[in-house]
């Protein structure tokens, strides 16, 4: 750091009145050319107010640049000043604002340059004798003669004689060290108008190297510039000071960027006054994004914030709240998060004044992190062996003292580290069998390879005994067994547990029944001679994939559970009863006559059709096979089993397949009155414009038919999106779009109704090939879809719904022929328009 005498110095010797004032005033300091200017001493100029200086009649004038000081942090004036004699001068004044407390202000006496024109000579001679006091030295340019005046303090400092001289640019530019720069700087004020300030590196004739800062003003004659009068000062020393201070700031952050640390000063308002390289990393930030910066408002979370400001506040104004050292958050560049422990600390000023705080701050953030997992992990292990029940320990062989787990306590009962476990508590913990069988394991393992794995019986604390696996290391120290280090896992279970494994490998999990690998080893273990007659049944659940597509997978799977149950209650006890396939089952009946083998199909029939839960009758197809003798295989008697299912399955399952159609579209129309009407009158459409068209009898029941079964793949569609008040969303209306695939499969399962199927797949086609689900267009759209597609439109349009009002017919009118050839068949909307609406307007 500099010395404060240096800077005091400093301020003593420069050439100029120095004053430093509080926001209201108040000189705090002022340097000796400030009371050679005034008149007063330095004690009456302590705690005087600048407008005391100020005459009365130029009171307004101040004030006004105090204003302007206030709003711009610097302003650069021509002010009118009175000394202690009474005496008004005009002072150049440069004022800036250090703080939101202290303004400085730099002042010259330039009365004289503003009496310049009148009394120029008198001026000139007062520059001189100003600069043999101040060495301050004055110069004077002729525009027009070229000729450069310069008084002897001006002179001194350029050669370091003492002498009034007038020379021209050529002569001052051998001292120069950059050549011709006068010159420039002369021709830039003469150009532009505007007076100027500039700093020269020169070399008198004695070779020292000086800095003068010269202050160069414009006289105008006539409006026509003539005259640069202006001022030189040797900064050579205020050079050098403000370079070691350079020196000494750099080398500071030096020290500072190679911390390992964060450093950061932050002033009583939360402003960031200083930050080292190592915070700058950290946060992703350039120093100078950072400087100047809020703190808080930019490097701290948002929900962090007010608690930050808090301790803030408490360090620099509570000393009773001040905290050290704290934990935040901060948020970086990319906005992510880093976790920062800061040690604080406060600073203050020459007067104990506290303004501001130090912080240096640690990136824990993967240390944080770390910690967290470890605690993850040690949670993790506790959870883990809670729920496999285990636990392990660590014996000390030497103290006989051991280190239990949690899960080691919790597994016998006992609240965790609730008691301290030694070679004590064996007895108490371990039946007396399990103790001598440790111990003699611990003998055998010393001697062979420090490992061993044992079952004992522990004791719990509710006196119940565990089976426990004891996995065992002993370490030593050479020969010398120093720890024991051991996992145990309660394994009372794992019979239970192996039984259940092999329940569920020989068991169908939705029916419990068994499963076709336990049914396949059962068949070869009971085919043999003293089991003939051997029997099987095999039964397959009609409509199952209709009941899927219709009504949904649960629907499907509640009729497989029926059908179980309706076989274990028809079969002999010790039948075997197995799920083999997703529809199919299979029975295994050893030692049974034929008619024993047709009574229980005959009571399957019979149950089946009292156990009805769902929504489609539950339907079983049954055939059988009869091993008599050794001789027929397994998959011969299966096959011809299979194939007798088959013939009865093929016997009935057209009138079963009929009747869960109408039963799927008695349930479509009892969910929504709505739609039966809708398809009552959609039929009756079909066969007005069908009769118009010429159709046969037997083609207009068809019709008829048709009209009825077209929206039955709306059982598929969720009952509140067909009763919906307000307009279908894209995706509500996708699966509203499904309904003619739905229709079609189910239709499909009926060879009685395959033709329909295709009708009701291909109702939403259009004309033009923009309809779903295929696209198909003209007459690749089959013509009885075409006619119910007039229908289904028409009276849509004049039907209420809940999502809209009906249409009046004749508006209806208007739609069907405004949308004839692109949505319509053209031909069939003409004779709709002209035979068929006359009817139904």
């Amino acid at each position: 750091m500099i010395d404060r005498q240096i800077f005091d110095t400093m301020f003593e010797k420069i050439p100029m009145g120095v004053f430093i004032a509080d926001c209201d005033g108040y000189y705090k300091y002022v340097n000796p050319m400030a009371c050679s200017m005034t008149g007063y001493s330095i004690n009456e100029l302590i705690g005087m107010n600048r407008m005391d200086l100020v005459p009365d009649e130029y009171i307004d004038r101040a004030v006004s640049v105090f204003d302007n000081l206030k709003a711009d942090n610097s302003t650069e004036q021509k002010v009118p000043y009175k000394n202690k004699s009474g005496e008004i001068r005009t002072w150049g004044m440069k004022t800036m604002k250090v703080d939101n407390n202290t303004y400085v202000a730099i002042t010259e006496d330039i009365t004289e340059y503003e009496n310049v024109i009148a009394q120029n000579r008198r001026y000139l001679n007062r520059l001189q004798l100003a600069g043999e006091t101040g060495k301050v030295g004055s110069w004077e340019y002729s525009v027009e003669t070229g000729s450069f005046w310069r008084s002897a303090e001006a002179s001194r400092q350029f050669t370091g004689i003492s002498e009034e001289t007038t020379c021209t640019l050529s002569d001052i530019d051998k001292y120069l060290v950059k050549k011709g720069a006068l010159k420039k700087a002369i021709d830039l004020i003469v150009k532009t108008g505007k007076d100027a300030e500039k700093e020269f590196n020169i070399i008198s004739d004695d070779g020292t190297m000086k800095v003068l800062k010269t202050y160069g003003r414009i006289v105008r004659e006539n409006e026509e510039i003539t005259k640069i009068i202006g001022a030189t000062v040797e900064i050579t020393e205020i050079k050098q000071v403000q370079a070691q201070i350079l020196a000494e700031k750099n080398k500071l952050h030096e020290y500072l960027d190679i911390a390992g640390v964060i450093l950061v000063v932050i002033d009583n308002n939360g402003i960031v006054k200083m930050i080292n390289k190592k915070g700058c990393e950290v946060l992703g930030y350039k120093e100078k994004d950072i400087l100047g910066k809020s703190w808080i408002d930019k490097f701290i979370p948002q929900y962090m914030k007010a608690n930050i400001a808090e301790i803030h506040r408490n360090n620099v104004f509570d000393s009773s709240k001040y905290q050290e050292e704290v934990e935040n958050p901060i948020v970086n560049s990319k906005g992510e998060e880093r976790m920062i422990h800061w040690k604080n600390t406060i600073i203050m000023d020459a007067d104990g004044i506290i303004i501001g705080s130090l912080s240096s701050g640690d990136d824990v953030t993967d240390k944080r992190k770390m910690e967290k997992a470890l605690e993850e992990s040690e949670a993790s292990l506790k959870k883990a062996e809670i729920m496999t029940r285990s636990g392990h320990f660590e014996r000390d062989l030497k103290t006989n003292v051991s280190k239990w787990s949690d899960g080691m306590y919790i597994l016998l009962g006992y609240d965790p580290q609730s008691f301290e476990v030694n070679s004590k508590n064996d007895s108490l913990l371990l039946t007396p069998a399990s103790i001598k069988k440790m111990e003699k394991s611990f003998h055998k393992a010393m001697r062979g390879n420090k490992k061993f794995e044992i079952e004992i019986e522990a004791v719990t604390k509710d006196k119940e005994i565990l089976v426990l696996l004891m996995k065992a290391i002993i370490e030593t120290d050479g020969k010398t067994p120093v720890k024991l280090i051991s996992t145990c896992q309660d394994i009372t279970g794992r019979k239970e547990h192996l039984e259940h494994i092999e329940y569920i490998s020989y068991h169908d999990q939705l029916t419990g029944l068994y499963n076709r690998r336990f049914l396949e080893e059962e068949f070869r273990r009971l085919d043999v001679q003293r089991n003939y007659p051997f029997a099987i049944i095999m039964a397959d659940v009609n409509g199952l994939k209709l009941a899927n597509d219709t009504f949904g997978h649960a629907e499907g799977d509640q009729m497989l559970i029926n059908a179980a149950e309706v076989l274990k209650q028809a079969v002999r006890k010790d039948d075997i009863i197995a799920r083999i396939g997703g529809d199919e089952f299979m029975i295994l009946l050893p030692r049974i006559e034929q008619a024993h083998v047709d009574k229980i199909m005959g009571r399957i029939l019979e149950f089946s059709k009292a156990f009805q839960t769902t929504m489609l009758p539950l339907s079983v197809a049954l055939g059988s096979a009869t091993k008599e003798e050794q001789g027929v295989s397994q998959d011969e008697l299966f096959k011809k089993a299979e194939d007798n299912m088959y013939r009865s399955k093929l016997h009935d399952v057209a009138s079963r397949r009929n009747e869960a159609i109408q039963i799927i579209s008695d349930t479509l129309y009892e969910k929504n009155k709505r739609e039966e009407a809708h398809s009552e009158r959609v039929s009756q459409i079909c066969v007005m414009l069908g009769t118009a068209v010429g159709l046969t009898r037997p083609e207009l029941n068809e019709l008829k038919t048709l009209g009825l079964m077209h929206d039955i793949g709306k059982i598929a569609v969720k009952e509140e999106l067909l009763n919906k008040s307000s307009a279908l969303t894209p995706e509500e209306f996708e699966n509203i779009k499904k309904h003619p695939e739905s229709g079609f499969r189910i239709l499909s399962t009926s060879n009685d109704m395959a033709d329909l199927a295709e009708y009701v797949l291909s109702h939403h086609e259009r004309w033009d090939g923009k309809g779903y689900p295929r696209g198909l267009a003209g007459e690749d759209i089959p013509f009885m879809a075409r006619i119910i597609s007039i229908a289904e439109a028409y009276d849509a349009m004049t039907s209420k719904a809940p999502y809209k009002r009906p249409l009046p017919h004749s508006k209806a009118y208007l739609e069907v022929r405004k949308n004839s050839g692109t949505q319509f068949d053209p031909v069939l909307a003409k004779l709709f328009l002209q035979e068929v609406w006359p009817d139904l307007a």
